[in-house]
């Protein structure tokens, strides 16, 4: 049996959902996968880290 990665990925808590890829064929699987890692807090959701793309925004802002 084959197994999407991107979905196991994000429902061990090792991946967000990017929501600005709302458009992949797949979000909804991958969004159901988030929630379930959101409920079970694991992963990135078991502490309070800084997603990806605030950091990047962040530093931008740094920057400017």
């Amino acid at each position: 049996p084959q197994k999407f990665i991107n979905k196991e990925i994000v429902m061990k808590g090792f991946a967000y959902n990017y929501d600005k890829y709302r458009n992949c064929p797949n979000q909804p699987m991958i969004a159901t996968a988030e929630a379930i890692a959101k409920w079970e807090k694991i992963g990135v959701w078991k502490g309070d880290h800084q997603k990806p793309w605030e950091y990047r925004k962040a530093k931008r802002k740094q920057r400017d």
